[in-house]
């Protein structure tokens, strides 16, 4: 027996009840409940990406202002028979790498010493056109660590190896290749990258055939955590320490000079 058909207004057409029924469903409330609570979970799943991206957003706007009128105020400070024309090579090659870091505050703040610097003419001996491209490539770690040597009293900085004995081997092996201490709240293994930067970026030269005079600053080297744990593993007078120091090289010198902020 062939199925009843019925008129269905939607598309002038003769259609069977089921399908009528199913397009009827799409109007009905628990459809549109359903279609309801799909919408919500498909907003809860997916508008958090959204919201980031606008936080970010925001972020960036808020920092792109502050570098801004930073840059502006500290321009604004050099004396009138100081201020020189920007070099375009040092000035557009700085801005232009600073749009990779300027929301890391330490890495911002060292593209506007330069950048201010460079229309100094106090610093003009000083200024090199790689100087946008380091800062570029530092950390915010980094940045720290270079700004201790700001103070030009500061001859150089401890550093030292813990040499633990490998049979067979002269000298045995270190790890991690350098211990520094001087920034107190960052892990040593970070540490110890980050010198190894900076002095791969030609700023810091790094040597265990000297060291410095006062023997007081090493002491904190035989306390630290990192040391207690490796003399946990080795007998006492077995993990030998090779004293250090590090200091600016010449070029980094006229870096700190020019690019660390007072």
């Amino acid at each position: 027996m062939s199925e009843n058909f019925t008129n269905n207004p939607l598309n002038n057409a003769n259609l069977p009840p089921s399908v009528d029924n199913a397009i009827k469903n799409l109007t009905d409330k628990p459809t549109e409940a359903a279609g309801t609570t799909f919408a919500d979970i498909w907003y809860l799943i997916f508008h958090k990406f959204s919201f980031l991206a606008e936080k970010k957003r925001i972020e960036t706007e808020y920092a792109l202002n502050q570098y801004r009128d930073q840059l502006e105020s500290s321009i604004a400070c050099i004396p009138t028979d100081k201020l020189v024309a920007p070099s375009l090579q040092v000035t557009a090659q700085a801005l232009d790498n600073s749009k990779y870091c300027f929301l890391e505050t330490e890495l911002r703040n060292m593209f506007i010493s330069l950048i201010s610097n460079s229309m100094n003419a106090d610093f003009s001996a000083f200024i090199h056109p790689s100087f946008s491209e380091i800062i570029k490539q530092m950390s915010p770690l980094d940045a720290k660590i270079i700004a201790l040597f700001k103070n030009d009293s500061v001859p150089g900085l401890p550093v030292c190896q813990y040499r633990i004995p490998i049979p067979g081997s002269i000298g045995g092996s270190t790890f991690p290749e350098h211990i520094f201490l001087e920034v107190p709240y960052g892990d040593i293994f970070s540490l110890s990258v980050s010198l190894e930067s900076l002095s791969r970026l030609g700023l810091l030269t790094i040597t265990y055939l000297e060291y410095l005079h006062d023997q007081t600053q090493y002491e904190k080297f035989l306390t630290h955590p990192f040391y207690k744990d490796l003399s946990a593993y080795w007998p006492v007078g077995k993990i030998s320490i090779q004293k250090g120091v590090t200091k600016l090289s010449p070029f980094g010198r006229s870096f700190v000079k020019v690019c660390v902020p007072n």
